[in-house]
């Protein structure tokens, strides 16, 4: 999926070449969104063109008119599963490990027939993207965890799956994605070029899931683009270097589910509380988002039942061992405050001052470039 990143392009072209394909026919499609009289649109197009695919058929196709980011997704979604089965979606900034493909293949037999399963992610985040803190998940064996959580950084999706959130979005999509929807504040406020924040939606409505791997096979260049104002590495994230043999699991046997605030679902740990029982260890759920009689959380509880330590990362660790402290509260949801002393900052404390300086540096960068950018847009 590509628009008026000509340098971008290249680079994504050239790490697909470079990878490894068992299969004899891989269908290559570079779909480009419209952009009039724009020298970078026309040299997209001719790297597009210019480009030799040695593992199958290529196809370039030329957008009538600017979509915009949304539609260009959603039209690149219907078009591929009419024709094929499964396919394999990537943007421009991004850049895939030799052996994604090899991934594809190993994980879509595993989910393809699962209707919990909504897509396969080759992205494996290490930040949780609603706090800026880091994300590790829960290590229980396999090579893969869910989240309810659409990947947009490098996702498969099968014919079925696509089709299910289809039928969902056309009949859906009108309403829009606003505050008053149980997901994370970030992503009602996510502009209306965002297809993922009406994909995650669908996802907590029909409580599907993506499978992520632990590591990843795409990466992001974060470049300057339709939702970024300022260049970042901010994103990216270490890729798979060697082949491998993958042990996936299915949501029922996996310890490692998470819904859309990047907390662990009541599936992963239904034996440890009640099962009326949600988690916050982030803090970022407000107790009118919790529906649940228990919580355990960062956040203040006048009558806890259990306390533990949040010092073992992943913080649900503490939990497993009963590492008893202050940190983590079990109690009922009626007894906490929706005040949380938590920084957004804490799980990257390990490594030191001077990076968590960087962090607030460039979070208040990007602040300050978007907000200058809405005020000249005026």
């Amino acid at each position: 999926v590509a628009y008026n990143r000509p340098g971008s392009l290249k680079r994504l072209l050239d790490s697909l070449s470079r990878a490894v394909y068992s299969l004899d026919n891989v269908s290559i499609i570079i779909s480009i969104d419209h952009k009039e009289n724009d020298s970078r649109s026309l040299e997209v197009v001719a790297i597009a063109n210019s480009f030799e695919w040695k593992f199958g058929h290529k196809t370039v196709l030329l957008r009538e008119s600017n979509l915009g980011l949304r539609k260009h997704i959603l039209e690149c979604g219907d078009m591929l599963l009419n024709k094929f089965e499964s396919a394999i979606v990537l943007e421009d900034d991004l850049f895939v490990s030799p052996y994604f493909y090899e991934y594809a293949l190993q994980s879509l037999p595993v989910f393809s027939d699962d209707t919990n399963i909504c897509g396969i992610s080759l992205y494996s985040p290490k930040i949780n993207e609603y706090t800026g803190g880091g994300f590790i998940p829960l290590d229980d064996g396999f090579n893969n965890y869910f989240i309810q959580s659409a990947s947009s950084w490098g996702q498969i999706w099968t014919r079925s799956q696509w089709r299910l959130f289809k039928d969902w979005y056309d009949n859906n999509a009108i309403n829009g994605v606003t505050n008053k929807d149980n997901l994370p504040l970030d992503v009602s406020g996510w502009p209306e070029s965002s297809w993922k924040k009406y994909f995650i939606k669908y996802q907590v409505e029909t409580n599907r899931y993506f499978s992520y791997p632990r590591v990843s096979l795409s990466t992001n260049f974060s470049e300057i683009g339709t939702h970024l104002t300022v260049k970042s590495n901010f994103y990216q994230t270490s890729l798979l270097a060697g082949g491998k043999t993958w042990s996936l699991s299915t949501l029922e046997q996996s310890l490692a589910v998470y819904d859309c605030f990047y907390e662990l679902s009541s599936l992963s740990v239904e034996n440890l509380f009640q099962s009326n029982t949600e988690f916050d260890l982030y803090g970022t759920k407000k107790l009118s988002q919790i529906n649940s009689k228990y919580l355990v959380s960062v956040k203040k509880c006048t009558n806890p039942i259990e306390q533990y330590a949040n010092d073992l990362i992943p913080s649900m660790l503490n939990i497993f061992y009963s590492i008893k402290g202050e940190g983590l509260s079990y109690g009922k949801t009626s007894d906490f405050k929706d005040i949380s002393d938590i920084s957004p900052f804490k799980d990257f404390s390990h490594l030191g001052l001077t990076f968590v300086i960087r962090l607030v540096l460039f979070k208040f960068r990007v602040y300050l470039v978007n907000k200058l950018a809405s005020i000249f847009r005026r």
